[in-house]
């Protein structure tokens, strides 16, 4: 065997390349939440670092990160900050609440309840509930669970490395007309790349491609990127395809009849 050069090790590196596969495998389980697939792109990621050699292994590969995660933009909170979107409900434990409010415990519990709040403390609750609240009542923390709420159309997921936590990452999935448009075109071409393989053609191999979309909408949304999917599939032209490989497919609920043909086959 070779003998190893000490001088090549970087445990710096090695460190950082563990966490990004952390934050790698948290971004997936994020995105599963939603059901959202890795060749949609996503507005944003933001990491919400535990400890200091997070925040410093994204800045340090953030543009990698961004690409594995297919993710406009990373945004970073350091330890000991919150994400400014977070809001925060309060839980209440109405065995606690009975004793000390009596017949107006369920009052108080209803208006806890439906509470949204920037911080999750007593105080700010207390603020929250100042409608229902009299003079000389007192919340205590065993009469509420706080319970940390994300925006609409972001999921989280805690990033653990070896069963150590270093955080948390949230993914924002929201869907804007441009990641639609990029989303549905990276479904075309998987689905033309499928096709291409069943017919055994060689990488380099020119096709014309036929797309019909049963949706006009996506397939305006399609046609945006239509640059994109011809360079990805090697498509030099889009028409109709009379005696090529044909198939129908369901993409995201929309039916899809993908013809391919071999460039040298429809110039013979």
């Amino acid at each position: 065997w070779p003998e190893t050069d000490d001088r090549w090790l970087d445990e710096t590196l090695e460190t950082n390349i563990g966490l990004l596969r952390a934050l790698e495998e948290a971004g997936s389980n994020a995105r599963q939440q939603a059901e959202r697939k890795l060749r949609w792109p996503v507005p944003e990621v933001v990491v919400a670092a535990g400890d200091d050699r997070t925040v410093e292994a994204v800045r340090r590969h953030r543009r990698l990160l961004a690409d594995r995660l297919n993710a406009e933009s990373i945004g970073i909170v350091g330890p000991g900050e919150e994400w400014g979107q977070l809001r925060y409900s309060a839980k209440a434990d109405m065995s606690k609440l009975g004793p000390t409010f009596g017949d107006r415990a369920r009052e108080v519990m209803q208006a806890m309840n439906e509470a949204r709040l920037p911080e999750p403390t007593l105080s700010v609750l207390e603020d929250a509930l100042d409608d229902v609240l009299e003079s000389g009542d007192e919340l205590t923390a065993e009469m509420v669970e706080f319970v940390t709420e994300t925006p609409d159309d972001v999921t989280a997921a805690p990033i653990d490395r070896d069963g150590e936590e270093h955080g948390v990452v949230y993914v924002d999935t929201s869907l804007t007309e441009e990641i639609e448009s990029e989303g549905y075109a990276r479904e075309v071409i998987r689905r033309v790349q499928e096709m291409r393989k069943e017919l055994e053609l060689d990488i380099e191999a020119e096709i014309r491609v036929d797309l019909s979309i049963g949706d006009d909408r996506v397939a305006d949304l399609v046609g945006r990127h239509e640059d994109l999917i011809a360079r990805e599939v090697r498509a030099d032209s889009f028409e109709t395809v009379e005696d090529g490989h044909r198939r129908e497919w369901e993409v995201e609920g929309v039916t899809m009849e993908i013809a391919i043909e071999p460039l040298a086959e429809a110039t013979a």
